[in-house]
């Protein structure tokens, strides 16, 4: 999962997401060394911007926890990902829940002091499904505007926080609070616009709703997902993934040839990367690819990763160098920013949002 993608998991069960960013502001990728689980709930903040700070830190604990275990990290790196600095989570946590700190501030949203505890408690030490974490969290942050009143964001209404929404036009920044459906239950029909109730997920074959299983360990039977090993019913958060049919511990390496791949589970460390073939076959660990080497082998179909300063230039096949800011780019990955708005690299602060507003 992205930094970007975690964020917006979190901030949408707490109903306090930003309008989408517009089209080529992108988030790259995102992965940390090493695995500082936090726990540390600290003290009560007592108003909006020490609550932002304390959800910031709490967040990037959990990412830190359940995204960034050495496994997941090493899948990162070795595909030729890069891996950001703490302080670039927390500076990103921040800016996602600007939204929810301006509606406190504005008297939209309620800060209920005595309910952070237990919604410190669901981030840090809670299950990494994230199941814990609305029904915690919600009554701390409730909304205040009724139903039918003028919004900027969910998170501002008040109601059900699993069906509360703020229903705009297109185009525009205001809409008015509304219900949506109510959630389903174990055995309902789901999909669509009816999700299901917390801690349910929806099998997407019968389309009804069931408990989410509890993933499996270490020497069980699994079933791969999205034709990866990455991707299956294994214990993710133990570095657990699904080869021949059994949760097995990912293997690590860094030496150069020795075997790499997601149909083995290793995976490469120590600054190697192990290339991709598109019909998933096993690699061997080699250096990231410099500037000038090639990154694309059009006859056996093979991906080889660039270094950090480098992207794969899809028009020359080999590792060009990343961009500074300033400089024309049609992805992230060619930003040595990792950002693209515009079509124009520039410094991450300078990604277009969407200023809050009183909607009245």
């Amino acid at each position: 999962m992205t930094r970007n993608a975690l964020f917006i998991a979190l901030c949408a069960v707490l109903s306090a997401c930003p309008p989408p960013t517009p089209a080529g502001g992108e988030s790259r990728d995102a992965g940390a060394s090493g695995n500082d689980a936090g726990g540390r709930i600290g003290t009560t903040p007592t108003n909006a911007a020490e609550l932002m700070a304390s959800l910031s830190r709490l967040i990037c604990d959990f990412q830190w926890r359940c995204q960034m275990t050495r496994g997941k990290s090493a899948v990162r790196t070795s595909a030729g990902g890069s891996l950001p600095e703490r302080s670039e989570c927390e500076r990103d946590a921040v800016l996602s829940f600007a939204n929810l700190r301006a509606a406190i501030e504005a008297g939209r949203v309620t800060y209920n002091q005595a309910q952070f505890s237990a919604c410190a408690t669901a981030i840090t030490s809670g299950a990494c499904s994230g199941d814990t974490i609305g029904a915690s969290c919600d009554p701390m942050v409730p909304g205040t505007v009724a139903q039918g009143d003028p919004c900027f964001f969910s998170g501002e209404c008040s109601g059900d926080t699993q069906r509360r929404s703020c229903e705009k036009a297109g185009g525009e920044q205001c809409g008015a609070c509304a219900l949506g459906l109510a959630p389903a239950s174990v055995g309902q029909s789901c999909g669509g616009e009816t999700h299901c109730e917390r801690g349910l997920e929806c099998d997407f074959e019968t389309e009804v709703c069931r408990a989410r299983p509890a993933p499996k360990t270490a020497g069980e039977a699994c079933t791969v997902r999205a034709g990866s090993p990455l991707y299956s019913d294994c214990d993710g958060s133990a570095d657990l993934v699904c080869i021949a049919a059994v949760c097995r511990p990912m293997r690590f390496s860094d030496s150069v040839g020795e075997p790499c791949g997601d149909a083995i589970g290793t995976y490469c460390e120590g600054g190697l990367v192990c290339p991709r073939a598109e019909d998933g076959a096993a690699q061997t660990c080699r250096r990231a690819g410099a500037p000038g080497d090639a990154c694309y082998d059009g006859q056996t179909r093979i991906v080889y990763p660039c270094a950090s300063n480098a992207f794969c230039d899809g028009n020359t096949g080999s590792c060009a160098a990343k961009r500074a800011n300033g400089l024309a780019c049609t992805s992230y990955l060619q930003c040595e920013s990792g950002n693209c708005p515009a079509d124009v690299c520039a410094a991450e602060t300078d990604r277009p949002r969407e200023a809050y507003q009183i909607c009245d």
